[in-house]
């Protein structure tokens, strides 16, 4: 059998499994198969055609997947049990994401769960090339002594260019819609992959298994097992390869330039499945008969997998370079992360606060904003916070972006209503626009003891992780919830109290898509505090922030490319 390698979190998801109906019959699939079957015996009743290939049957006394090759039944690669999908019918047009079988990998939002990050050492270099055949050019990275192609290839191969008197199609449009193949690249059946003199630009090759495990083990993910199903394990896995939009839910970092996205498939009868899921890529490595192997990236972000699918399907191709001394650079990972020149401030960098009518004015730009005075006699504490999200317009740019502030959607009546939303770096300013630069951008750890003023008005600050605890721990025994969340602004509050004048308001944020979500469900209140992991790149990658929401309310970790509102503390006198 010829295989096909698939990137993937528990199991890789080639074909959907038709589930029993809830009165415990069993639907039938394609070919009047049944989803599952008592025993062997009672499967091997069923006949092996070419018109049930890569169809699965769960048996059930032992616990396994079989499948069809044509020939004969095999226990499959594919393990997920009846159940997982209720869908055994593909339409060719199913680019809906709630009817995915990859459903089973996101959360509850619709997120990628990501735990843990390792970060290359090696610096990734940044090129073009053009396909001299149709003028095509590609973005290209080197990394580890190998130089990729950054976009899936968009060449349209036809089987004319092999003595083929079928002249039947091998490669396709996701859909057959042009315009996926202008973001995704075509996808190609094995054949058209390994025409080694004509499915590549010259001086390139169809990538190989050995150079995709060369690969990702020079990125930190070394390969586990051997052969077909093998695991590359780490709990960063697709992270650094998945491009930060394209996916459902959020997506990668993309610090490797690799740029996956998620392209699908096609399969043997024509259907199309998993965009906005998996990126799907050939290798050049044949097994028996009639499949390959091929990489797959899931949005599941947890580990690398093995699997086996057919030639007839078709997938996205990633090219290589034959020899790595043609490879000139535009740019790399040290200038990416060269600061930019900072924005200067040149205005009144003051502040009024008057207790008496419950206001700070901002002299830099003369906002004015609401503030309450929480405390808590029996303990002697008193603190004076803001009572509205702060909307200073922080424009310094990063090393990627031109600024580090928005509105939600870009609309200034968003940021009237809810604040501005904010990188860490800027609600840390780690330029130094307002204080000395404090270096405590994305990808950089910040240990710092004193309080941060951070973006805030001058004489205020950010709230730290321990203030947080403190305020939360006198206020209540359990989460603040109600207590801290404005009486009018969220669907369906009833305990919104608002006891203590905050008026927390749903605005949302900016993920690390760049893509805004969640106004009038949820918040995050960013802390000065670096994630408390012991681990460094972790802390270089992640924050402490406050979590407002309608199911629950509490510290948490996020992202620092993520951006989220910010809530200033006067300072104590």
């Amino acid at each position: 059998m010829i295989t096909c390698t698939r990137f993937f979190v528990a199991v890789g998801v080639a074909t959907m499994i038709t589930a029993c109906s809830d009165d415990g019959s069993t639907d039938l699939k394609a070919g009047g198969l049944p989803a599952e079957v008592a025993n062997k015996a009672e499967l091997e009743a069923f006949v092996c055609g070419m018109d049930v290939v890569g169809e699965k049957v769960y048996v059930r006394d032992l616990g396994l997947n079989y499948e069809c090759d044509g020939e004969k039944w095999f226990e499959s690669y594919n393990q997920t049990k009846p159940g997982v999908s209720s869908s055994s019918k593909k339409n060719s047009s199913s680019s809906d994401a709630g009817n995915s079988s990859m459903d089973q990998y996101l959360d509850e939002e619709g997120y990628t769960d990501i735990e843990e990050f390792q970060m290359p050492n090696e610096i990734v270099y940044y090129g073009h090339v053009e396909d001299s055949r149709d003028g095509q050019v590609y973005k290209t990275i080197k990394f580890a002594g190998q130089v990729w192609m950054a976009e899936n290839l968009n060449y349209d191969y036809s089987s004319s260019h092999r003595l083929d008197s079928n002249a039947l199609p091998q490669s396709w449009c996701y859909d057959d819609d042009p315009d996926n193949c202008d973001k995704y690249g075509r996808l190609y059946t094995f054949e058209a992959a390994v025409d080694t003199d004509n499915i590549c630009p010259q001086g390139w090759h169809l990538s190989g298994f050995g150079e995709w495990s060369a690969f990702v083990e020079a990125a930190g993910m070394p390969l586990e097992g051997t052969g077909v199903g093998g695991q590359y394990s780490s709990s960063l896995s697709t992270y650094w390869f998945k491009d930060s939009s394209g996916w459902r839910g959020k997506g990668g970092d993309n610090y490797m330039g690799f740029s996956a996205i998620p392209g699908g498939y096609r399969d043997a009868k024509g259907y199309f499945d998993e965009k906005d899921f998996t990126a799907n890529f050939w290798t050049g490595a044949r097994a028996i008969s009639f499949g390959s192997t091929a990489f797959v990236i899931t949005v599941s972000a947890k580990s690398f997998g093995a699997d086996r699918w057919f030639t007839t399907h078709a997938c996205s191709i990633r090219c290589l370079m034959d020899d790595t001394l043609n490879f000139v650079a535009d740019s790399s990972t040290e200038e990416f992360f060269k600061p930019k020149a900072v924005v200067e401030f040149s205005g009144n960098d003051g502040s009024e606060y008057d207790p008496k009518s419950n206001t700070l004015k901002d002299l830099r730009d003369g906002h004015v904003y609401k503030t309450t005075t929480i405390s808590f006699d029996s303990v002697n504490y008193q603190k004076v916070w803001m009572a509205e999200n702060l909307d200073y317009a922080y424009l310094q740019p990063t090393a990627s972006e031109d600024s580090s502030s928005w509105c939600y959607d870009g609309d200034a009546d968003n940021c009237k209503k809810y604040g501005r939303l904010y990188l860490w770096s800027a609600a840390m300013d780690s330029a130094g626009v307002f204080s000395e630069a404090n270096n405590c951008g994305y990808r950089k750890t910040c240990n710092h003891k004193k309080k941060t003023r951070g973006v805030c008005p001058s004489g205020w600050h950010l709230p730290s992780k321990r203030e947080m605890k403190t305020f939360n721990n006198l206020a209540t025994n359990s989460y603040l919830g109600g207590l801290i969340r404005a009486v009018d602004g969220w669907d369906n509050c009833e305990e919104c109290t608002d006891k203590f004048g905050l008026s927390i308001l749903p605005s949302g944020y900016r993920g690390l898509d760049r893509h805004f979500y969640s106004i009038g469900e949820e918040t995050r209140i960013w802390l000065s505090t670096d994630d408390s992991s012991t681990n460094q790149i972790r802390n270089a990658l992640l924050a402490e922030s406050y979590y407002v929401g309608l199911k629950y309310d509490g510290s948490g970790r996020e992202m620092k490319n993520e951006a989220f509102p910010i809530r200033c503390i006067k300072d104590s006198e």
